[in-house]
């Protein structure tokens, strides 16, 4: 990647929290895709449910590697000096429709308390079903959703009888497909 002073070095472990004053979102399923200039080979993509009527920041930290007179040097945020990143332009595309039987699943809220929304797009195979799993394993909470409805489903789960805690949530098809999966916080 080329920096903004002028150097072009590999940047790894990309990561990113939600933003954006370039493009108007209103809320929900978005993706994030960081594209190698002139091929468009996807280097990472990141997706997630963004809340409703909120303004966002995308943000680009990460490390750099660099080879300094046969040596390796790592640059990170140790140093507690933010330096700036890369030098990219932000041009709106337009949005795009998430498939989430490609995708997997939205939940939100997250962290939740009382009731998290699980969206997702059913193959309309049978019965779908959510599974909620703790961190040994185990499914601790089942919901059967019914059958026919083929397309995006937005189903609400009770988080009664969870303790507080970091669970998994799977939704399986009638066919006994899983469509998706994601993680959920419950805080109680």
């Amino acid at each position: 990647m080329k920096f903004s002073d002028g150097e072009e070095r590999m940047v790894q472990g990309v990561g990113f929290k939600g933003h954006s004053e370039y493009i108007e979102v209103s809320g929900g399923p978005v993706t994030v895709r960081c594209l190698q200039a002139g091929g468009g080979k996807v280097l990472f993509e990141s997706r997630g449910i963004l809340p409703y009527d909120s303004t966002y920041t995308l943000l680009l930290t990460g490390m750099e590697k660099r080879k300094t007179l046969g040596s390796t040097l790592l640059n990170d945020s140790y140093s507690g000096l933010q330096r700036p990143m890369v030098q990219f332009s932000t041009v709106a595309t337009g949005a795009e429709a998430e498939v989430k039987g490609v995708r997997g699943v939205g939940i939100w809220p997250n962290p939740s308390r009382d009731e998290f929304v699980v969206e997702y797009v059913s193959s309309g195979r049978g019965e779908d079903r959510i599974e909620v799993v703790d961190l040994f394993g185990r499914v601790v909470l089942r919901r059967e959703v019914g059958a026919g409805i083929v397309g995006e489903r937005l189903v609400g789960v009770r988080t009664e009888g969870l303790s507080s805690g970091s669970y998994r949530v799977r939704v399986i098809d009638g066919a006994g497909m899983e469509v998706g999966s994601g993680g959920v916080m419950v805080v109680k």
